[in-house]
């Protein structure tokens, strides 16, 4: 049986180790010091390093002919080798979570702590997954983390560290692991590509360590399956037969339909991937990072252009939050795709940037452009002091309830909506009341899309009943186009969270 390559190429000394440097170099210090701690808690993801990290440590501790000064084993002595052939007695491992309960605990480390190590210098305890143990096999260890004999090392790892009780963190030096970046999974792919004796470009490697997510393992995992298929040179041919399907040229062609508002076009781009077998979740993560990536370079080049793919990340987003139907996944990015296209008219933000494209309007009328917003802005105003007037006045309205009324109960009507038809209220979200009339309530829509999908008598039927059902008063229901509020702050809050800055 061929062995895993994660198993197979596992680091023999923290020279080998790849990322976690902040790890490695505090343990090989202490090494060095000999001020090893007498507990150790490693916590992070899987497959990044963990056991290995704690098996580096146990083997280094106990090795017989260390050099002064060093923080590596020898790798020849007795001791050593019986790491190596895993059949070193003074070092145990134990899997918490097949070993749950208090009797294992007391009977694998409490009862074997007492001895003295047979050949070593320590007896080391590696607990694998340790936050699966009961609330009793943990007061038993506390009791032994709390007075551990002078030869005793324990390490405790976990992918969970909320579900560590405090009493056991504060007795532990506790070290945090990260996800590996995608510049350190390819090179210790590289690393076994070598060793193996094997080619492949660094297209397939990119595509590993994008899908690795950071987890080390799991790229090592990916790579073995692809060298199972016997190629002493891979292609991305070849690795596609393992790898899920590339999503790049999909992104490309369904961006490029929503930047010419034809949502047609990227529908049918979206339906043939899904046809194919692509993704969807996949699909989707990539479409962010692209729009994040534009965003950030567009930046510093052209911040209309910024505004757009911020915009486009935020339908994105929304859309990738939304409950996803199993026999549609496609459908939240089919929606969404719809809605930064306008169902095919363009929607007001997307004129705006085709006529920015179009230089439509020059950079050289900038006293034109200023007198807009001015104009634009004494409008809002108006009609904002038009709204607080009809507020001042609801009580003098035919309806029997306020504006307030209908605002707080907001929710409430669109989930009445809901039990009738189930695609209304993902548009009935984006829709606020404004204000009250003598012959219904309104309500605004900043959306274009979402305004014309609401302005249908079938529509407005739905919700005057859903309102009626709620409010206890029958009434009619208008719906308008509201210019947005500070448009600008969606950018400037995402280019905060990915540590860009927006330039003027």
């Amino acid at each position: 049986m061929s062995q895993a390559l994660y198993r197979k190429y596992r680091p023999a000394k923290f020279a080998d180790v790849s990322g976690q440097q902040h790890v490695v170099q505090t343990i090989q210090n202490q090494i060095k010091d000999d001020s090893i701690a007498h507990a150790y808690l490693f916590a992070g993801p899987r497959g990044v390093g963990k056991t290995t990290i704690a098996r580096l440590l146990a083997k280094t501790a106990n090795c017989q002919n260390r050099a002064k000064g060093s923080a590596e084993a020898c790798g020849q002595c007795a001791h050593c080798k019986a790491f190596d052939e895993n059949s070193a007695l003074d070092i145990v491992e134990i899997d918490a979570a097949s070993h749950t309960g208090v009797d294992n605990v007391r009977e694998n480390i409490i009862d074997a702590v007492r001895f003295t190590p047979n050949t070593g210098v320590y007896k080391i305890f590696i607990i694998d997954e340790v936050h699966m143990l009961s609330s009793s096999a943990f007061n038993a260890l506390l009791k032994t983390l709390e007075e551990p004999p002078a030869h005793g090392i324990f390490i405790l790892a976990t992918t969970e560290i909320h579900k560590i009780p405090q009493t056991i963190i504060s007795r532990c030096q506790r070290f945090d692991f990260h996800r590996l970046t995608q510049d350190e999974v390819k090179a210790r792919l590289l690393k076994v590509l070598k060793a193996e004796g094997v080619d492949a470009p660094d297209s397939v490697l990119a595509s590993i360590a994008k899908l690795s997510e950071g987890c080390l393992r799991d790229a090592e995992s990916l790579l073995g399956q692809i060298l199972a298929l016997g190629e002493k040179k891979i292609t991305q041919e070849i690795a596609s037969i393992i790898l899920p399907q590339t999503n790049v040229q999909t992104v490309e062609l369904i961006l490029s339909a929503c930047d010419r508002s034809d949502a047609k076009k990227g529908i049918q781009e979206l339906g043939l991937f899904v046809e194919q077998g692509g993704s969807v979740k996949h699909l989707h993560d990539d479409l962010i990072e692209e729009c994040r990536s534009r965003m950030m370079i567009k930046l510093s080049e052209d911040i209309n252009q910024a505004k757009r793919y911020c915009w486009y990340l935020e339908v994105f987003l929304k859309a990738r939050s939304t409950l996803v139907p199993e026999t549609i996944p496609q459908l939240p990015l089919e929606m969404a795709i719809v809605e930064i296209c306008g169902q095919g008219k363009g929607t007001e933000e997307v004129k705006e940037f085709k006529k920015i494209e179009g230089n439509e309007r020059s950079i050289k009328e900038p006293e034109k452009m200023v007198e807009s917003i001015e104009l634009k802005v004494k409008e809002a105003v108006v009609e904002e002091q038009v709204i607080e007037k009809k507020e001042e006045h609801d009580a003098a309205h035919g309806v029997a309830f306020s504006i307030d009324d209908i605002k707080s109960k907001w929710k409430r009507c669109i989930d009445e909506v809901a039990k009738v038809n189930i695609a209304l209220p993902l548009v009935l979200q984006h829709g606020v009341p404004v204000e009250l009339l003598d012959e219904g309530v309104v309500i605004g829509f900043e959306r274009a899309f979402h305004f014309d999908t609401m302005n249908q008598p079938k529509n407005l039927g739905i919700l005057s009943e859903a309102i009626e059902r709620v409010m206890q008063s029958k009434v009619k229901v208008f719906v308008k186009e509201t210019p947005p509020e500070k448009q600008d702050q969606p950018i400037n809050q995402l280019a905060q969270a990915f540590g860009g800055a927006v330039v003027e």
